[in-house]
């Protein structure tokens, strides 16, 4: 039986983790947000709806903040359930100037959100899905559509926003055909005019043509680079599409621009539902010469309608796809499906027309991002705006499937708020792109929110359309670094907590491109609380590669499913890990020996009563706060026996914890040991260095309060030396075997234990010296210079010839060697010595001149 029930578990674990890993991939879902509501027409135009739309899939707090507004206002969000913040529930502006703007929406959450961002004025709409701060970059082109001067001066732009201060901007600015003024004066031609800014946190700075053209300025293909991650939101106040169109239907266009290092080289669009002419499309290239080929498909038959081939001969450089001139109801663009190829990565714009295209009812313009098919994921969130002025929702859906396998099982996973796409559309299992293993189906879905959930690869964008409204935006969506040659993911360890986990996460290989976020599939249960190495929100910035993060899993002990921890890297590569939470949890563990006293011994036994634990970890300390540990072990034990240093009196502190697999328990109190001891003994006589000229000699030291007797020490060299035991606090030498240097040590005993002996201290033992009796006459025999280090002369002064010979002696009277022998001349006669051979010390010089002796005392010191 327990088997079967622990393969149940396994597999109820690698389900839950097969379903919860695609959906907190690099993309559109985060924890904190950065937004901006470009001015859609004019500030006085009509709103009918302004919408910040916040989706989950937990349980959660959403805080919605003005930073410079001084507001701030939280919001619970449902697992189940579309929060929608309207200007009735929170203040919602728009920016409008050039230059920078301080009207930046911040929005954080306890939880992984997706945000979407609806601006809506009479007859006038769009809006964008917001990427997550962990998904900025550093580098963007921004893509649009010329200024439009009509009704009103509508100018096209792009907005930068910053998330950390002193973020330094670099404008490239350029126009795609004839050259033209920003709204600050800036001329702009198709030669790049360069500009410097510098954005604090939540600031914006708007860049705009002046809106006094039409069909002629238009800044796409600038490019924005920063050193710190920025967003970039493009747009256009209010145009028609085409610009040459006859009046009938001008509409706002607003978009999120992507960094460039997570564009691709493949797509996959579709036409948007309406008269069946087609759509618009821009390609932007990040490189030189990018050779750009499509073909499209018709949805009926699914042969060719029409191919394309476009170089593109540097960077930024843009293509429109068929834009021809217009009568009403005259247009044809880009039709069906078509499969775009390019040798280098490129941004693809999806434009919709206006109504006076097609004689459309209900159809204006709107600019959607479309996804790379390197970017496709499995698993998204998507919203259709609940405003009731739209009459229909459509989600275009593409997805990865196997020519291979008649039975489409990777397409069959593929579900829409949980029901099968092919029972939705059944023709999705034969809508093949073909020479492709791509497969495509456009659905019509009610307002709010929708989620897909698949176990293969796709993406998604949805629009709607009202009456002379539309919008569009992004479904779905990975956000990855691409070409990074990062194919690994991040490696971790883990360290037990009290009920809870904590990882260190490293992302540290040449080629890895940093750590991305931590998320867990229950946050509504447990939560995440990091250290300093990352921001409190588990959002990891991305201004500089982040190689380790630490991150802490708290549990909650009533909840026994288990948590999946996904760890992830800006490349879409991710490691998950299962933290089984067991039915019962380590109890704080109870001290037996809590205050113990040990006297004259060398170990203390610590013990404590076992509290349901697979074993325990003791720590024993010199301070209460434990900042300097002495001990740390691991035992299954519930005792400890902590090995003392004898030496001296002082406390220490211990405490324990219990551990398991997975958890450990609070500390137990704190508990002491007053260690009784004796300390290392203070000596006293003789004084270091002393001399000593007879015996005997009375060695002293500090007493011991607690040692019961003194063992001493005397030494000379490795030849000689005394050991023996005093009962009280001095002992006496009676007797030495030569003159010298000896040193001495004591250390006091306590029941058999001893301490270290004290440090060493010498005395230079100097009895009287037994020589031949000589004369000391220092005007016929001396020595210089005294102290002898090195080299020195003797000296012998004699009256007239006579045989000499001098000789030297050790200061306790042994002969040492024969300095000289020979004959002496009339006068001083000097003799070469040289002390490096002989120890330091004090000696004797005797010189026999004839019948008569004579000494001198020398001293060698070097």
């Amino acid at each position: 039986m327990k088997r079967i029930l622990c393969l149940l578990v396994l597999l109820s674990t690698i389900t839950l983790a097969q379903e919860f890993s695609p959906l907190y991939q690099n993309g559109f879902g985060g924890k904190e947000f950065y937004l901006v509501l470009p001015l859609n027409d004019c500030l006085p135009c009509a709103t009918t709806a302004r919408n910040i739309y916040v989706s989950s899939l937990q349980d959660g707090i959403v805080t919605y903040e003005l930073p410079a507004r001084g507001y701030k206002r939280n919001f619970q969000i449902s697992a189940a359930k579309l929060l929608t913040l309207d200007q009735n529930s929170v203040p919602i502006p728009e920016i409008d100037a050039s230059g920078i703007n301080i009207d930046v929406i911040h929005i954080t959450s306890t939880v992984p959100v997706w945000v979407n961002v609806y601006n809506g004025k009479q007859v006038s709409t769009d809006g964008y899905t917001a990427l997550p701060v962990s998904s900025w970059g550093k580098d963007y082109f921004h893509c649009s559509l010329y200024d439009f001067q009509e009704v009103r001066q509508w100018p096209a732009g792009f907005v930068v926003v910053a998330s950390e201060n002193n973020t330094n901007i670099s404008l490239s600015l350029r126009a795609t055909q004839l050259g033209g003024s920003t709204e600050d004066g800036t001329k702009v031609t198709s030669t790049p005019t360069l500009k410097a800014i510098t954005l604090q946190q939540g600031q914006a700075y708007v860049v705009q043509g002046n809106g006094t053209t039409r069909g002629q300025f238009d800044l796409t293909g600038s490019r924005i680079t920063a050193d710190k991650p920025v967003s970039v939101i493009s747009y256009h106040r209010r145009t028609m599409i085409p610009t040459g169109t006859n009046p009938g239907g001008r509409d706002h266009l607003v978009e999120a621009m992507h960094p460039i290092q997570t564009w691709g080289k493949e797509y996959t669009t579709l036409e948007v539902l309406r008269g069946g002419k087609g759509d618009m499309f821009r390609a932007v290239a990040q490189d030189s010469n990018t050779v750009v080929d499509a073909i499209s498909y018709n949805f009926k038959d699914q042969k060719v309608d029409t191919t394309y081939h476009w170089v593109l001969a540097k960077p930024g450089d843009m293509m429109e796809f068929n834009n021809p001139p217009i009568t009403n109801g005259n247009g044809r663009a880009v039709k069906g499906v078509t499969y775009w190829k390019s040798n280098k990565p490129i941004m693809l714009m999806h434009y919709n027309y206006s109504t006076a295209w097609d004689n459309t009812p209900n159809n204006d313009p709107f600019m959607m991002n479309e996804p790379p098919v390197e970017e496709w994921n499995k698993n998204s969130i998507i919203v259709a705006p609940d405003n009731p002025v739209y009459k229909e929702h459509y989600l275009n859906l593409v997805a990865v499937g196997d020519t291979t396998d008649a039975s489409y099982t990777a397409l069959r996973t593929i579900k829409l708020d949980g029901k099968p796409v092919f029972n939705i559309s059944p023709s999705f299992l034969y809508n093949r792109i073909p020479g492709t293993n791509y497969w495509y189906a456009r659905l019509l879905v009610t307002n709010g929110r929708h989620v897909i959930t698949s176990s293969t690869k796709c993406a998604t964008t949805i629009y709607g359309y009202g009456s002379f409204d539309s919008y569009g935006w992004l479904g779905s969506q990975s956000l990855n670094l691409l070409n990074t040659g990062d194919a690994t993911p991040p490696k971790f360890t883990k360290k037990s907590g009290v009920n809870s986990v904590t990882y260190t996460i490293t992302e540290a290989s040449p080629n890895d491109v940093g750590i991305s976020g931590v998320d867990i599939n229950s946050y509504t249960n447990h939560t995440i609380t990091t250290e300093s190495t990352v921001p409190a929100n588990t959002e990891l910035s991305v201004s500089t590669k982040v190689e380790t993060a630490v991150c802490t899993i708290t549990l909650n002990k009533n909840i026994t499913e288990p948590v999946i921890v996904l760890m992830r890297d800006r490349a879409g590569n991710y490691v998950l890990d299962t933290i089984t939470i067991a039915s019962k949890f380590p109890k704080q563990p109870t001290l037996l020996s809590k205050d113990a006293i040990v006297s004259c011994n060398n170990a203390a036994l610590l013990r404590w009563h076992s509290s349901e634990s697979v074993s325990y970890e003791i720590q024993v300390a010199n301070d209460p706060t434990f900042n300097f540990v002495l001990l740390q072990n691991t035992t299954t034990d519930t005792t400890q026996l902590y090995n003392i240093v004898i030496n001296g009196s002082r406390t220490v502190y211990w405490r324990v914890r219990g551990l398991d697999s997975t958890f450990t328990s609070p500390w137990s109190d704190m508990g002491s040991v007053r260690i009784v001891n004796p300390r290392i003994v203070t000596t006293l006589k003789p004084v270091n260095g002393d001399t000593i000229t007879t015996l005997p000699i009375t060695l002293s030291w500090v007493a011991d309060s607690v040692a019961s007797e003194y063992q001493v020490l005397i030494q000379r060299d490795s030849s000689f030396s005394i050991k023996d035991t005093a009962q009280s606090t001095t002992y006496t030498i009676k007797n030495l075997p030569t003159n010298g240097y000896y040193t001495w040590q004591v250390r006091a005993v306590c029941n058999g234990l001893t301490t270290d002996w004290s440090s060493p201290r010498f005395f230079q033992l100097e009895k009287p010296v037994s020589v031949p009796e000589a004369v000391e006459d220092k005007n016929i025999f001396s020595v210089s210079p005294q102290p002898v280090s090195g080299a020195a002369t003797i000296t012998v002064t004699t009256s007239n010839e006579l045989p000499i010979t001098i000789k030297l002696y050790s200061i306790s009277g042994e002969t040492v060697t024969t300095l000289y022998t020979g004959t002496s001349t009339t006068g001083a006669n000097t003799i070469a010595f040289n002390a490096g051979n002989y120890p330091d010390g004090t000696y004797m010089l005797i010189l026999t001149a004839g019948n008569k002796r004579y000494s001198c005392r020398m001293v060698i010191s070097k």
